[in-house]
């Protein structure tokens, strides 16, 4: 490619050389803007008060044990539950979020507990009790949204390097499908509290108190997804409420 260009231009006159590069960066620059129009949003269950100041806490003192946490409630980062996350193409966000919204619409909604921590290839986690219901608005958000998502995303190289053979397979086949790795039987729900891979996390679990607490969600929220699980306060999109009929 690069030689048929040399050979291309080398041939011309040098003041159609000149506008014919230029011409060449501009069409190069509106390939690579048109290819960049996509934006990553995470689906989240908003925490209650309740939740969110107990999670507040529990990343306090994730971050006063662990120097190298990378997620700092106090910098403007939400504590949420997130339901699912990929990146969309932008011409199909409006046709994405239409179709949550349906879903959310149709939700009867369920009680949540959360009990206990765990890790997970760096990520610290108050963790969510085993929850159809969530696995079930999980599932029905994946596969409402499938076709809006960018195609053949690259799988996350911690997918590609989980140690079990079994739970890898499942998790790459995951987002193959969905471009998420944790849908259906896949699906783990958990508050991030923590995220560190520059040092041991294993004691941290026996160091810090995770309450019990159980809530009745009442919304969720769309926003423009961070690094490792976050949201920002000011990448907010949407939220819709939560109808619950039990």
């Amino acid at each position: 490619g690069l030689l048929l260009r040399h050979t291309f231009f080398s041939t011309m006159p040098a003041e159609q050389n000149g506008f014919v590069c230029f011409l060449f960066l501009v069409v190069c620059l509106a390939v690579y803007v048109q290819a960049d129009l996509t934006t990553d949003l995470n689906i989240y269950v908003v925490l209650d008060p309740r939740a969110t100041s107990a999670a507040l806490e529990l990343n306090m003192n994730v971050t006063t044990l662990l120097p190298y946490n990378e997620i700092q409630f106090y910098q403007g980062l939400v504590p949420h539950l997130t339901l699912f996350q990929t990146t969309f193409n932008d011409n199909e966000l409006e046709a994405a979020i239409t179709s949550i919204q349906q879903i959310v619409e149709g939700f009867k909604g369920c009680t949540i507990v959360l009990q206990g921590g765990e890790t997970f290839v760096g990520f610290i986690e108050w963790k969510v009790l085993d929850n159809p219901c969530l696995t079930n608005i999980n599932t029905q958000i994946a596969n409402a949204v499938r076709q809006n998502r960018q195609p053949g995303q690259p799988i996350p190289n911690w997918v590609l390097d989980y140690p079990n053979p079994e739970i890898q397979e499942a998790l790459t086949q995951s987002f193959i499908r969905y471009g998420y790795p944790f849908v259906g039987p896949s699906f783990r729900a958990g508050v991030t509290i923590g995220y560190d891979v520059r040092e041991s996390t294993s004691f941290v679990l026996d160091a810090l108190e995770f309450p019990a607490l159980a809530f009745v969600p009442k919304e969720i929220g769309i926003s423009v997804a961070g690094l490792h699980d976050t949201i920002a306060r000011e990448d907010f999109v949407i939220s819709f409420p939560i109808n619950n009929r039990v």
